[in-house]
């Protein structure tokens, strides 16, 4: 049965048979349209192989530019796993409960988590501009970390 028009979503559960599945690796997000409304008109991606990843490591990949509000989203493939881009920077819409979602037209900032298991796989980095999606950006891709992964080593010197 369809929702009220004045209904909103707060919680989701799935059951196989009668038994409540577990729910602590789902995620989603009420921010996005149907891809059936606004499907990609154009790709870039980037592969590249990391020798080693520090903890705390992750993707920085801005899409610095216009492209519309849910214009332009970003994906990566670490061998044959699609993994999402759960961070993004704070000009990104949000929906939080103290304060209204704020549109922004470009200069999203995705991140996306490195783990050990991702070192000496191929990674793909894509970005995909959407259906009225303007194509004014040029992707980037950064590796950083946070917090940094300082480590200190001591040095001894002896006088003989």
């Amino acid at each position: 049965m369809p929702l009220h028009p004045n209904a909103r979503l707060a919680e989701m559960e799935g059951y196989h048979g009668s038994k409540a599945l577990d729910r602590t690796q789902w995620r989603a997000s009420n921010l996005f349209s149907p891809y059936s409304k606004a499907p990609a008109i154009a790709a870039w991606s980037l592969s590249v192989k990391l020798d080693g990843v520090l903890p705390g490591s992750y993707l920085a990949i801005p899409l610095p530019g216009r492209h519309m509000a849910e214009g332009a989203f970003v994906a990566v493939r670490v061998g044959d796993r699609l993994v999402g881009a759960p961070g993004r920077a704070v000009s990104y819409n949000a929906n939080v409960w103290e304060a209204p979602v704020q549109v922004v037209g470009g200069n999203y900032t995705y991140s996306v988590l490195l783990t050990r298991e991702m070192s000496g796989k191929g990674i793909e980095v894509v970005a995909l501009v959407m259906k009225d999606g303007v194509n004014e950006f040029r992707p980037e891709a950064w590796i950083t970390a946070y917090p940094n992964p300082f480590a200190s080593k001591e040095l001894v010197l002896t006088k003989e």
